[in-house]
């Protein structure tokens, strides 16, 4: 077996939830648009979409959203969360939604998340007062990341909303810009949202995670949880590459890995992991940078460390150079950083 075919690629056919690409089919086709112009450079056909065990690779789920974005409907992701959330043919939603409380249905959705969103992975920042989600991408979304990311933070928002009655102590972190159709968006998010993050994520209060659900059914949380097994037998557990590539630098820190280690890490020749970061949108340097910074936050919220503790553990050479590279990455100097 060729190497690079050990993590997700775009070439690598994954298993996505099965109603997932029908539902946002049908929602934009509700706002005006065609199935030719949805489906449009995806090589998929419509009715193949309906299928309960349809395979469809990564780029060709790129390729719909793409086409989804160029709508005027700010809505559409929310919408889509909507119908997943609320969709009565999914074991997934039946379990977050039958689960006693906020920290068991996470718990569950992280478990299995390779049936929602085999493209992203989930990095926790537990800090004090409130615990930090953030989605990173295990393959290259490209432009796409946004509507894909609003898709899942919705999806945790509503759940909150549905089963507490209320997102009190939520904040919401996007990586981009605001963009126009902002005040749009903040109408479907209903609670506090920063732009221009260092990631994707949603921030939720401790207090929120043991409040019980009101939806709480013991017999139907089991049951969906023995049927999500079953179909996770179904599913390949390999980590997308730029998951498996930060997990392997994370992992040696405070010692570098130079790109050829890397390459071995990972059964890749140099060459190879170069090609391989190109397709995803990076490169060593840049996916170095962006470990280091999410252990830099992480370490930081997690204990008091000095400057020069913290250089050593990211493997600079002194305290001023990792002090610059924070700046760089947060605007902030360490001491005045708090999650």
């Amino acid at each position: 077996m060729n190497p690079e075919t050990l993590f997700f690629s775009y070439q690598d056919k994954v298993l996505l939830m099965r109603h997932q690409v029908p539902d946002l089919l049908d929602m934009a086709k509700r706002r005006g648009a065609s199935s030719s112009q949805l489906l449009s450079g995806t090589r998929l056909f419509e009715a193949d979409c309906h299928k309960p065990q349809y395979r469809i690779d990564a780029a060709a789920w790129l390729k719909l959203v793409a086409n989804c974005q160029q709508l005027p409907s700010p809505e559409l992701p929310f919408l889509t969360a909507s119908a997943l959330l609320q969709n009565p043919y999914l074991a997934l939603c039946q379990l977050v939604n039958s689960a006693r409380d906020l920290r068991q249905a996470l718990a569950q959705l992280l478990y299995f998340r390779q049936q929602l969103a085999p493209y992203l992975y989930v990095q926790l920042q537990s800090g004090a007062y409130s615990t930090r989600i953030e989605l990173r991408p295990g393959i290259g979304l490209g432009a796409q990341q946004r509507f894909i990311a609003e898709i899942w933070l919705s999806l945790l928002l509503q759940l909150i909303r549905h089963q507490l009655g209320s997102t009190a102590g939520t904040v919401i972190y996007l990586r981009e810009l605001a963009t126009k159709t902002a005040a749009a968006e903040h109408t479907f998010w209903q609670t506090e949202v920063r732009y221009q993050q260092a990631c994707d994520g949603i921030e939720i209060a401790n207090s929120l995670w043991r409040q019980p659900f009101s939806g709480c059914d013991v017999a139907a949380f089991q049951n969906a949880r023995r049927i999500c097994r079953q179909q996770q037998r179904l599913l390949p557990k390999r980590p997308g590459v730029l998951e498996f590539a930060g997990r392997v630098l994370r992992r040696a820190l405070p010692q570098l890995l130079s790109p050829e280690q890397l390459a071995a890490a990972m059964a890749l020749t140099p060459s190879a992991l170069k090609r391989l970061l190109a397709q995803h949108h990076t490169s060593y340097s840049q996916l170095l940078d962006e470990v280091r910074n999410q252990l830099a936050v992480s370490l930081l919220t997690q204990h008091e460390l000095s400057n020069k503790q913290l250089a050593e553990r990211l493997g600079y050479s002194d305290e001023h150079n990792f002090r610059r590279a924070f700046k760089r990455w947060t605007g902030l100097i360490p001491s005045l950083f708090k999650v």
